[in-house]
């Protein structure tokens, strides 16, 4: 007796249309003639065609998607996992191994590819399509959500992730598994992702979500001494479009113990990346290109009516979304500016000198991120153009204790005979504190000989800088 599918996650009833796998494998719409309440099954009709004749055809199937035998079943659940259910946010967790199980589990299921290619508009499952065909279904009548149906004492949450929900599945996992790869992230690390994590299915047997809601989970989990906020980005769906999402980051950001870091799906990165070059090859600025790219506007996440005012006031009262819409920026232009550097240091090069000067600049504003340009970057302190060499001396400025290799180059940069870009490679040296040490005897003779009192000015406040470290 084979598993039947409804087309739209309704509760299946006579008249209705399924989905319906034969014992050949083969998938066909049937229509529900009778219910046998008593089993969970139903009685189909369906007619096959095999272009000759058309015949019809009668089965009789599970009405329901059985929960898949890793998950505990409804009598093995304690009381003391429906507990935790009501009471400790922070132990609804799902190994980082499990997550993908539980992925590929829904995936491997007929029905997935039934969502995907009923779909009229967007060709992917999301994750609301994941909760209302596989999760509340897999989780109806138990009192945990899938977190604790797979880890009953519970499971200490070590990185926390925030979705958007309507992402594409396929590319929500991609990312997921990216970043795991990039941050060495163990494979049985606690990770709580909500879809899993809270108990779905509004059935009056577990907590309901606004139950769940009011014990401020994602304040709860930040606080257990998460180790990380991995946000995923998808090409289908904007993060911080969803103000939740805005309140996790937020939450994060005010613990100083939680790094945030992007998770890129490669469509996302790569789309990314051909719009900030476009932006930067038509002439735009690395502001502009950035924006362009990676923009954000917090102020403009949505959520339900009933929830938008306490989320508002909580965001608020933590600084506004002006501080958010910097700190993301911030840790998607890190994700993003690995894969720029190529294509701006090839633009060093370029005839343009306008070009060049763009370059340097978007160089300068990749900050760290830039150092594996810093050869391309001394280089470019030859430059005919006295505005690349200035604008090149402090790019190797912000790279931190990436440009120690720099400094001497920075030194013979106190000879230009441009003296802006002098007073450039004096506030460059300046930025890079005590890794400057060997460029003090350039700096005192620019102290004591440069004809230009700035450079000057600024030679001598470097070097007392240097003294003080």
């Amino acid at each position: 007796m084979l598993q039947v599918h409804d087309l739209e996650g309704e509760p299946i009833q006579v008249g209705s249309r399924v989905w319906y796998q034969r014992c050949n494998g083969d998938d066909v719409i049937a229509k529900v003639t009778y219910i046998d309440r008593q089993n969970d099954t139903c009685h189909l009709a369906y007619v096959i065609d095999d272009g000759q004749q058309a015949c019809r055809r009668t089965a009789i199937a599970r009405m329901f998607l059985e929960r898949p035998p890793v998950f505990a079943r409804d009598e093995d659940v304690s009381a003391e996992s429906r507990e935790l259910q009501k009471s400790c946010p922070s132990k609804w967790s799902v190994t980082l191994e499990q997550w993908n199980m539980v992925i590929n589990e829904c995936k491997h299921n007929i029905r997935y590819n039934h969502i995907k290619k009923n779909k009229e508009r967007d060709k992917h499952v999301n994750m609301h399509d994941v909760n209302k065909h596989f999760v509340q279904p897999w989780s109806v009548g138990s009192g945990c959500g899938l977190a604790l149906l797979l880890n009953q004492q519970g499971l200490d949450a070590e990185i926390m992730c925030s979705h958007a929900w309507a992402e594409d599945v396929d590319q929500c996992q991609e990312a997921v598994n990216l970043i795991a790869q990039e941050e060495a992230l163990c494979v049985r690390s606690g990770m709580w992702f909500c879809t899993f994590a809270q108990y779905q299915p509004e059935d009056g047997v577990g907590p309901s979500i606004e139950f769940q809601l009011d014990l401020e989970p994602f304040t709860s989990v930040i606080n257990s001494g998460v180790g990380k906020l991995i946000a995923i980005h998808t090409t289908t769906a904007d993060l911080y479009a969803r103000l939740w999402c805005v309140l996790e980051v937020d939450e994060a950001l005010r613990s100083k113990d939680v790094k945030v870091v992007a998770a890129f799906s490669s469509q996302y990165l790569e789309n990314a990346k051909e719009e900030y070059l476009l932006m930067f090859d038509v002439g735009n600025s690395h502001q502009q290109a950035a924006k362009a790219a990676l923009g954000v506007n917090t102020s403009q996440a949505q959520c339900s009516r009933k929830d938008k005012r306490r989320l508002l006031k909580a965001i608020s009262k933590h600084g506004g979304f002006q501080r958010i819409d910097e700190a993301v920026a911030e840790f998607r232009h890190a994700k993003l500016a690995p894969t720029l550097l190529a294509a701006l240091g090839a633009a060093l090069q370029d005839e343009d000198a306008r070009v060049r000067r763009r370059a340097a600049d978007s160089l300068r504003h990749l900050g760290e991120h830039a150092a594996p340009a810093m050869p391309a970057l001394g280089a470019a302190l030859q430059d005919e153009d006295e505005e690349v060499r200035g604008v090149a001396a402090l790019a190797l400025g912000r790279l931190g204790e990436h440009a120690a290799a720099a400094v001497p180059a920075l030194g013979a940069a106190l000879q230009d005979e441009d003296a802006e870009v002098r007073e450039q490679a004096v506030i460059a040296l300046r930025r890079l504190g005590q890794d400057a040490a060997p460029a003090v005897p350039a700096l005192a003779r620019a102290v004591l000989q440069d004809k230009d009192a700035n450079v000057r000015i600024q030679a001598a406040d470097s070097l007392g800088h240097l003294g003080e470290h």
